[in-house]
């Protein structure tokens, strides 16, 4: 690995395929045995944001699987092109700051032409995720970045849904939605259900049901407001994917009275 350039600066490296998601429960099939390209941008806490990239000529089946779980518009307007590869905001990750640059090999600085081409497309995105933090929004975030209140919990591959339930200056508060929703805490946690057809959010349900706040998810699912977790509004911004809706008022107005419960 080279030394001697500013680690605040994006650079690039190779990456072991398989340490790599996407953010969406890839398939073996298109998984491959050499490295990958990514980028790998600086962050806090002494993580490293990568960006892995995806030659969209030669690797067809793998852009193919990834539009059946990712919006591909959405896709390419959160990217870069750095001839052969695509490098989207939508599959990055962090690392674990014990992590390192361990993993990678082959480090090295991006040119300047590269390195200002991520520089604008980063503050486009980081603008996109902001002007839309406010309480009662939605947000896709790599399942990494949720503990469920268990800090050595295993994370998956793939990215989940979270509601923004407050923001402060320093700070915001999640709570994550879950479809496992035989282990939900029925006194705090609220069902979506589609097919309910019951008084809404009625205090007295154990758990309280309610139909879907959108129309993103296709089966019962699980708002885990006893799993609510604090985060760094920075780490937030670092790690958030992309604002994918917003509940309605009465809805948040809710889970704020379930939280006094906590």
């Amino acid at each position: 690995m080279q030394t001697g350039f500013d680690f605040k600066m994006p650079f690039q490296g190779l990456l072991d395929d398989n340490a790599i998601s996407f953010n969406i429960r890839r398939s073996s099939e298109n998984r491959h045995k050499f490295p990958r390209k990514v980028l790998l941008l600086h962050s806090s806490s002494f993580q490293k944001s990568v960006i892995p990239g995806v030659s969209e000529k030669k690797e067809r089946p793998l852009c193919e699987e990834l539009k059946q779980y990712q919006n591909w518009r959405k896709v390419t307007d959160h990217s870069i092109v750095i001839t052969p590869c695509r490098f989207s905001f939508l599959w990055r990750f962090r690392t674990s700051p014990e992590t390192g640059l361990k993993p990678f090999k082959s480090i090295e600085p991006v040119d300047s032409k590269g390195a200002k081409q991520i520089k604008g497309a980063l503050k486009r995105f980081r603008a996109h995720l902001t002007n839309s933090l406010k309480p009662g929004r939605i947000y896709l975030i790599p399942d990494g970045e949720v503990t469920f209140n268990h800090q050595n919990r295993i994370a998956q591959g793939y990215a989940r849904r979270v509601l923004v339930a407050n923001v402060t200056h320093g700070q915001i508060l999640l709570i994550p939605f879950s479809t496992k929703i035989s282990r939900i805490n029925k006194h705090t946690d609220i069902l979506f259900d589609p097919e309910y057809k019951g008084k809404a959010l009625d205090p007295e349900g154990f758990p309280a049901v309610d139909s879907f706040p959108d129309k993103q998810f296709s089966r019962k699912t699980a708002l885990v407001v006893c799993a609510a977790q604090p985060m760094d509004r920075e780490a937030f911004l670092e790690g958030a994917l992309l604002p994918m809706g917003v509940v309605r008022h009465e809805l948040l107005n809710f889970v704020k009275e379930k939280l006094k419960n906590l």
